[in-house]
């Protein structure tokens, strides 16, 4: 009798074991989702109209098992995305038909079955690797140190699903903030270009400019540069100013954005229910979110960090003027003078909520104006910190003005530095582990106590 319960029980644990290998089911047990893309992906992926196909060049047959399990998770989140193994050694011409590069051993290949549209994405572009010096021997050593498997994919998806591509300019020549790399890799995976223009020695802002950028300026624009600017948005240009509390008083620039009923406060933010931590001081805290369409994966779900912010203020009585707020302060928050001699709340302060990101739509010109405010709004320090969303705001402002909101989609690469985890890479290993800790000794126990309850009825 006991023989035979436990001959069941292993064939019930084999069966079930067959059956989630066969269904492909994989769980993942890393940290931070090492093996698992991410939701946004998987919707992305569901809303595709067109056929795609992801060909994995890997020699040999030597593939890297953490590929083959990103690539699984494309291949099983929608039906029009397929994975296809090539081996560049036994099909050496196969790459040439989709990528001039020369070295095409390794790689991805996606290609868009409907329009034949193509991106090769060599493994330099995906695996992260850092290099520091050996100095007992004074040789140069490598180290893999992340994945940008998933984010390289959905941009190469992302260019041959759309004709649509973007290029913005940042404004330089007044001491503005510039884009730092990691910023910039995010949008260009986003598939768009970004290019620096100073205005001051040019004599139109140039008509591929779908973004223009300017960054908490510490000068001044010139007078013939705001008429550049206004020629601009007349003619349905899009922009993107980021404001700082020290801008309020550059008349020629503020000057423009009077045309579209924006002004900025006279102080700075101080917001402590927001705050950061009590580490910070009270003009460093966190803004809330509106629900806008164009906040679409940041509301709800990530910190968006303001510091050197200024209230902007809006009359968008205009009727050719839509004004949308995005980002605002919490209802207690209060304006504090510049020069003023104690950041505490005192009797006179403006106490409120304050907007410190809005959208401006007119609809005689087509212009469209995206103002924010906040020193290092868009720096480099919120690139690759996922819980952060200031990065997705931007990607997400220019893709609305762009029109390009369904491609521009940017995801962060894996740091393989701050992560620690368990690797069980399937359902089969983990059902496994499952029938010898429960599944067995709870088989064993209640057949156990059947026999139990039958020897007593017979008694």
């Amino acid at each position: 009798m006991k023989k035979l319960n436990i001959i069941i029980v292993l064939i019930a644990v084999i069966a079930v074991n067959l059956l989630f290998a066969k269904l492909n089911i994989t769980f993942d047990f890393t940290d931070n989702g090492l093996y698992t893309i991410t939701e946004d992906t998987k919707e992305y992926l569901k809303e595709l109209e067109d056929d795609i196909t992801i060909y994995y060049l890997e020699p040999d047959g030597n593939s890297v098992d953490m590929f083959d399990k990103v690539l699984n998770q494309f291949d099983k989140a929608s039906k029009r995305v397929s994975v296809v193994v090539k081996d560049p050694s036994v099909y050496p011409a196969f790459a040439s038909e989709y990528t001039d590069s020369e070295n095409t051993d390794y790689g991805l290949i996606v290609v868009n079955e409907s329009t034949g549209k193509s991106r090769f994405i060599s493994e330099e572009e995906y695996v992260i690797v850092e290099y520091s010096m050996d100095y007992t021997t004074y040789a140069y050593e490598s180290h893999t140190t992340g994945l940008d498997m998933e984010g390289q994919l959905d941009s190469a998806i992302g260019f041959v699903t759309s004709d649509e591509t973007a290029k913005i300019y940042q404004s330089t020549g007044h001491g503005e903030d510039i884009l730092g790399t990691e910023t910039i890799n995010l949008i260009e995976k986003a598939n768009m270009e970004v290019a620096n223009i100073t205005l001051m020695t040019a004599d139109e802002i140039p008509e591929d400019c779908n973004v223009l950028l300017i960054q908490t300026p510490q000068n001044d624009f010139t007078e013939s540069e705001a008429e550049m600017l206004k020629a601009f948005l007349a003619s349905g240009g899009k922009a993107i100013v980021n404001l700082s509390y020290l801008d309020a008083d550059h008349e020629n620039l503020m000057g423009v954005l009077a045309d579209y009923g924006v002004s900025l406060a006279d102080g700075i933010i101080f917001d402590k229910t927001n705050r950061m931590n009590r580490m910070y001081p009270a003009y460093y805290f966190v803004a809330n979110v509106t629900a806008a369409d164009i906040n679409d994966g940041v509301y709800d779900q990530k910190y968006v960090v303001s510091q050197g912010s200024s209230a902007i203020k809006t009359d968008t009585s205009a009727e050719n003027l839509d004004l949308t707020n995005l980002l605002y302060t919490s209802s207690s928050s209060y304006l504090k003078a510049v020069n003023a001699s104690t950041t505490e709340k005192e009797e006179g302060d403006e106490e409120g909520t304050f907007y410190l990101g809005c959208l401006i739509s007119d609809s005689n010109t087509g212009a469209q104006l995206c103002v924010y405010s906040g020193i290092g709004l868009f720096a480099d320090d919120f690139a690759n910190k996922s819980s952060y969303g200031n990065i997705n705001i931007l990607i997400n402002s220019i893709g609305e003005l762009c029109d390009m909101e369904e491609t521009s989609m940017a995801v962060r690469a894996l740091d393989f530095t701050d992560v620690q985890y368990l690797s069980i890479p399937s359902a089969s290993t983990a059902l496994g582990i499952a029938a010898v800790l429960i599944l067995i000794p709870l088989a064993l126990l209640i057949t156990g106590t059947v026999k139990v309850i039958i020897r007593r009825k017979r008694g």
